[in-house]
């Protein structure tokens, strides 16, 4: 039992070893902002002080801040080093930075190793001890968050503070906050106190309050993914691939399963849960997850065939492998029956040092996204999966780094393609190009001002489907439409539906009186095939432009599988007629229900 004295003093060192960070951290970040060389410098010592203040405060505790100190210099040093040899790919450290994926890579190393060098230095066990592993993973969840919500609560009453002060015309909290030091540094010391005192209440309060509560949820995710993927075959599967967002939808749902789970088994089979149910539970859900992992895993695919590899669509591709190898484990250990829990948490360790080596490798040359991204674009362009026109210039040379530029010089030599000539038309445009506004030629209120739009309005009025059949599509119907409204369009020309035609249909009917007729109601297939969207255009005294959206009675045509509804359209198999429901009209406004 430490006496009142070493508590205060243990105190006063974390408080103040916040503070010191709080200030070294503002002051290199300052001069970063500042200054434009040597940027990875800088770069190289914001990483290892946060790396290193950081892990001090959060292993001090588990062991003696001195101890914490040594675990927590290599490790900064070693994640500084790799994030700012990453930052090689581009010319500029803050354009890296920005894409926000080595940042993710850098932390998780940082987070991942922690727990490791604390069980090696506290536990019989060694590094690999599951349970010490176990218990410092979460307790640096636990401490840590409530640590800044404790930080946040100082802030609010700081900031009460300064308006009663203010009320008597005392400014001086609010002067201070004008300082940037002033403020990371007090945070700095509230935080490091946060911690002194949540270390000292390590018996009170103890990661398995958190487990616990959040055991309670396993049954509620495990009948929801049940549910889910009972009406996966019965809805079909365009609802659910074709969509980056859908991929990280499912992948969230099992990241968070995957928790609920190791939750249940805990850190050992005495710790664990002992109720029938809710280890039935856990079981169900273990034997759920390998179909959860590759419904994610083909919606990520599905994006990438649609449109080529990019880091963020590159890094789902890899979280959904390591999902997919947790359900695995699982599933498997499930299904040996006995000592199923123990092969979880030995196989929890194993894949923990494996994620922790992913990551490592994303930051070396052995696992580049932007050259890998870059280099899947120019191979989409090569087979002739994607037009000139389409290719994504701006993001290959301007976001991919030297890699991107490397791949510009690549798609400069193909003098052999069709297309070469018009390459070099967009090429020579970005060369000047001060923005992707300036590049894609897109003038006031997106409106397209370049030859590239006027032919890709051009080849789009050339995809759609139209009826009437022996109909011709409305001269000028594309003619100066929002860039946004194209792109839309091409998302939806460029799919090939199942009966062979292109993901658009127009329909050219007279549905409103008041507009010189007819009206244009174009049908696009989303992408991926997950749904039917409409859009009317209508004719003006500037051309055709776009009406409100048209109001849906009855159905959500969003639901309508591509196939099915452009398919109706393009067919005639529509009627017009005056809706099933009479409108309150009030001074020219007409007022309908809404089924």
């Amino acid at each position: 039992m430490a006496t009142d004295r070493e508590l205060a003093g243990g105190r006063l060192v974390l408080g103040l070893f916040g503070a010191v960070a709080g200030v070294c951290l503002w002051y290199l970040y300052d001069a970063f902002r500042d200054a434009p060389e040597p940027q990875r410098l800088l770069l190289f010592l914001i990483a290892a002080a946060a790396g290193f203040f950081g892990g001090t405060l959060v292993a001090t505790g588990p062991v003696s801040f001195p101890r914490a100190a040594a675990l927590s210099a290599p490790l900064a040093l070693a994640g500084a080093g790799l994030l700012t040899w990453s930052s090689l790919r581009h010319d500029g450290v803050e354009a890296y930075l920005e894409t926000g994926h080595p940042v993710a890579a850098w932390l998780a190393i940082w987070f991942m190793a922690l727990p490791f060098l604390i069980a090696g230095a506290m536990a019989r066990g060694g590094w690999r001890d599951y349970s010490a592993l176990f218990e410092q993973s979460w307790s640096i969840v636990v401490r840590g968050a409530t640590a800044w919500i404790f930080t946040g609560v100082f802030w609010l009453v700081y900031t009460l503070s300064d308006t009663l002060l203010g009320l008597v015309g005392i400014t001086l909290l609010a002067d201070l906050t004008d300082h940037g030091w002033f403020v990371m540094g007090l945070s700095g010391l509230v935080l490091g106190l946060g911690l002194a005192v949540l270390s000292e209440l390590s018996s009170v309060l103890t990661p398995s309050l958190v487990l616990r509560m959040l055991r309670l949820l396993l049954p509620v995710v495990t009948a929801v993914v049940a549910v889910f993927l009972v009406m996966v075959p019965i809805r079909g599967l365009d609802d659910v691939f074709g969509s980056l967002s859908a991929a990280g939808t499912l992948l969230a749902m099992a990241v968070g399963a995957i928790t609920l789970v190791t939750s249940a088994l805990d850190e050992d089979d005495f710790c664990a849960t002992d109720s029938p149910i809710m280890r039935a539970t856990a079981q169900i859900m273990s034997l759920l997850l390998p179909v959860l992992a590759a419904l994610a895993g083909w919606a990520v695919w599905v994006r990438v065939a649609q449109y080529g590899w990019t880091p963020d669509r590159l890094m789902a591709a890899l979280a959904a492998l390591a999902v997919m190898l947790y359900a695995l484990l699982y599933a498997v250990s499930v299904a040996l029956r006995g000592g199923w829990m123990a092969r979880i948490r030995a196989g929890n360790t194993w894949m923990a040092m494996g994620l922790m080596g992913l990551s490592v490798l994303w930051l070396t040359p052995v696992l580049n996204p932007e050259r890998i991204s870059a280099q899947s674009q120019v191979a989409r362009f090569e087979s002739g999966r994607v037009s000139a026109e389409a290719l994504d210039l701006w993001t290959l040379g301007r976001e991919f780094g030297r890699p991107g530029r490397a791949a510009l010089e690549e798609l400069r030599a193909m003098t052999g393609h069709p297309e070469h000539a018009a390459l070099l038309v967009r090429l020579a445009k970005l060369e000047n190009a001060e923005s992707r506004v300036a590049f894609e030629g897109r003038g006031p209120y997106g409106r397209p001002n370049g030859d590239a739009e006027r032919n890709l309005a051009a080849r789009l009025a050339g995809q759609l489907r139209v009826h009437p059949a022996d109909a011709e599509l409305p001269e000028g119907l594309l003619d100066n439409q929002p860039m946004h409204f194209l792109r839309r369009l091409r998302s939806g020309c460029d799919q090939t539906l199942a009966d062979g035609g292109a993901g658009c249909v127009v329909a050219l009917v007279d549905l409103a009186d008041q507009w010189p007729g007819p009206e244009a109601m174009i049908f696009l297939a989303e992408p991926g095939g997950q749904g039917t969207r409409v859009t009317m255009l209508r004719r003006g005294e500037a051309g055709y432009q776009e009406a409100s959206q048209p109001t849906q009675l009855g159905g959500d045509l969003l639901r309508l599988a591509p196939s099915d509804a452009l398919g109706a359209v393009a067919a005639g198999r529509f009627s017009i007629g005056q809706p099933s429901l009479r409108a309150l009209s009030v001074e020219g406004v007409e007022l309908v229900p809404r089924p």
